[in-house]
């Protein structure tokens, strides 16, 4: 996708008052807490946003490495590429227009993917649509009208979804980062208590 969707999350007061004690560690921890999230996002839109047809748009999914520039810490999730150049297309949708083709050339679709309300005839029939000679298509003619498409928001849904918990998990992940490197530089026992049973942990 080249179009960019830029997301600001709200509630971070105390995410951000926790990274500040950190100096300048701040920014590598703050990418270190915002990837995995990502991840996370990416894997929400695969499985359940992105629209599958081949399966060739769904491989296409990435989440970047943490970019720092000055105070800003950015993670970019995104979609396309030479295997898909269409993914700013179905995510965004398209209105309706006519395709006409040219070099004497015909349009045509794989019979699997034909979902217009008028079957296609048989071949040679002369009316379009109709099925070429071996089947596996749908013949249109030299000119087709395209009724559009709305788009499926297969990765700003997923988004949108996370936002509400990613302050918590955010802050959560930062506490939970904080706490191994002070434990990993104390050198101390830690005793650990959970469901009423004790055990021991040694840090070195």
């Amino acid at each position: 996708m080249s179009d960019k969707i830029i997301i600001k999350v709200k509630g971070l007061d105390e995410f951000y008052k926790l990274l500040q004690q950190s100096g300048k560690q701040a920014p590598q921890l703050a990418g270190q807490c915002l990837y995995p999230e990502c991840e996370i996002i990416m894997t929400d839109s695969k499985d359940k946003y992105c629209p599958v047809l081949t399966g060739a748009l769904r491989t296409t999914g990435r989440v970047g490495e943490p970019a720092v520039e000055g105070k800003s810490v950015t993670c970019e999730l995104s979609y396309g590429g030479p295997a898909a150049p269409y993914a700013l297309a179905v995510h965004e949708g398209y209105p309706a227009h006519t395709i006409t083709v040219k070099n004497k050339k015909i349009l045509a679709a794989p019979v699997a993917t034909y979902k217009g309300k008028t079957p296609p005839s048989a071949y040679g029939s002369g009316q379009f649509p109709m099925l070429s000679k071996d089947g596996n298509f749908v013949l249109f003619g030299k000119t087709v009208h395209n009724p559009g498409y709305k788009g499926k928001k297969y990765l700003s849904m997923p988004i949108n979804a996370a936002l509400p918990g990613l302050p918590a998990k955010l802050l959560a992940r930062l506490q939970k980062i904080l706490f191994k490197q002070q434990s990993n530089s104390s050198g101390t026992e830690q005793t650990l208590e959970s469901g009423g049973e004790t055990g021991e942990a040694t840090t070195e």
